[in-house]
């Protein structure tokens, strides 16, 4: 095995959850764009082929499925190493790609895009790190890896593989990756799929989780004070805290707050 081969993870959808792939293609959708092989060798041209394709695909996403499509006609090459793991048996599949990208929409018109690829091994998945699993659990359809790609080679190989449970660091700074990416996610939705007054019912909701009685303020008048919480139903028992929701990325989920 040489490093210079490219080790490539892939996602498919299609899979029908036999024991092992039975078939000798990887294949990925987005039929709407026909052979590949007719646009231009670029980026830019498979962006500007998938908005034309999906005029409803969002901003965001288009570079990220462009770059897949791009990288499975373009840039796997004969002889690189395919990780594809299959949820439905749990099954970690490495092998070789043996062919050239083809376009074949009469064999499965969902997933028309193709490759051959030899399958080498259908190791489980409790073979391999957490670290490992981890990485090959990528979002994305096609993805290389990097990482771990000496724990892949090895299994393919045929070479014996460490398996202890990944250690106490390991798994700390993959604890602490899901808490930022969750962090990210909820802070993304807050601040761009909630409206003002939105952001405000939902404050006041987690007040009354940590077990304050809470109220929205009227919108016009307010004197800046959004939601008012005290402890006590009534509210004549101190403290009583006064909020005033600012719905910003600096300051969200720490909205300013006065006791009295």
């Amino acid at each position: 095995m040489t490093s210079e081969r490219a080790i490539w993870g892939i996602h498919m959808e299609w899979d029908d959850g036999t024991s092992a792939p039975d078939t000798k293609d990887i294949a990925i959708g987005w039929q709407e764009l026909g052979d590949l092989r007719k646009l231009p060798a670029s980026r830019d041209a498979f962006k500007a082929a998938l908005v034309k394709a999906y005029p409803n695909e969002k901003p965001g996403a288009v570079p990220v499925k462009a770059g897949v499509l791009f990288r499975f006609a373009n840039e796997i090459r004969l002889g690189d190493v395919v990780v594809y793991p299959s949820r439905p048996d749990r099954l970690v599949n490495i092998g070789l790609v043996s062919g050239d990208y083809s376009y074949l929409s009469t064999v499965n018109s969902e997933y028309p895009h193709r490759r051959h690829v030899e399958w080498k091994l259908h190791a489980p998945r409790a073979q391999f790190s957490q670290p490992a699993l981890y990485e090959i659990g990528s979002a994305i359809t096609l993805f290389q890896i990097s990482n771990n790609a000496d724990e892949f080679t090895a299994a393919l190989d045929g070479k014996p593989i460490t398996t202890l449970d990944v250690d106490a660091e390991a798994a700390a700074e993959i604890a602490v990756q899901a808490e930022e990416s969750v962090e990210d996610f909820v802070i993304k939705r807050l601040k761009n799929e909630l409206t003002p007054d939105q952001f405000e019912y939902f404050v006041a909701e987690l007040l009354r989780c940590m077990g304050y009685y809470s109220r929205v303020t009227k919108y016009v008048g307010d004197g800046g004070v959004d939601i008012i919480a005290h402890k006590d139903e009534l509210g004549f028992e101190p403290p009583i805290i006064r909020v005033q929701c600012k719905q910003t990325l600096s300051t969200i989920g720490g909205p300013a707050v006065q006791q009295l």
